[in-house]
C-alpha cells in the first residue's frame, strides 16, 4: 500500500497474485481517492489485452525470474556469453598476429610438420 504524497494524491493498493512471474510488478492495483474512498481506477488481470499479456512477461523474462533458479541460471551464463566470446576473440586474433610475424623458415617448419602429423 502507498499513501498519498500531497494534496492531490491517491492511495495505491498492489497485490500479487499466487500465479504471478514477478513479486516486484504486481499485475493487480487500485487507486484509491484519498477523500472520498472511491475507486479512480482499477488495474485487473482477467481484463488484460495480449499485448499487456506480454508486456508483463518482458520484466520477468528479461530478469530470469520467471522461470525460477533455472531461469536465472541460465540468465547469468547468456550474461556472461559476451565476454566469453571477447576473450576467445582476442585470443584468436593475438595467434593470428604472432603467426603473421613469424620468420618465414619457422613458418615452413611449423606447415610442415602439421602436414606430417595428418598423414
Amino acid at each position: 500500500m502507498f499513501f498519498p504524497q500531497s494534496e492531490n494524491g491517491v492511495y495505491t493498493v498492489v497485490k500479487k497474485a499466487p500465479d504471478e512471474r514477478t513479486d516486484i510488478l504486481p499485475a493487480q492495483a487500485l487507486w484509491i481517492d484519498q477523500y472520498s474512498g472511491g475507486i479512480l481506477h482499477r488495474l485487473d488481470p482477467t481484463l488484460y489485452t495480449a499485448g499487456d499479456v506480454v508486456k508483463l512477461w518482458l520484466f520477468p523474462l528479461h530478469s530470469g525470474e520467471a522461470f525460477g533458479l533455472p531461469g536465472r541460471m541460465m540468465i547469468l551464463i547468456l550474461g556472461l556469453m559476451p565476454s566469453a566470446l571477447f576473450l576467445t576473440g582476442f585470443i584468436r586474433w593475438r595467434h593470428t598476429c604472432r603467426s603473421q610475424n613469424m620468420p618465414q623458415s619457422r613458418q615452413e617448419a611449423s606447415r610442415a610438420t602439421k602436414e606430417s602429423h595428418s598423414l
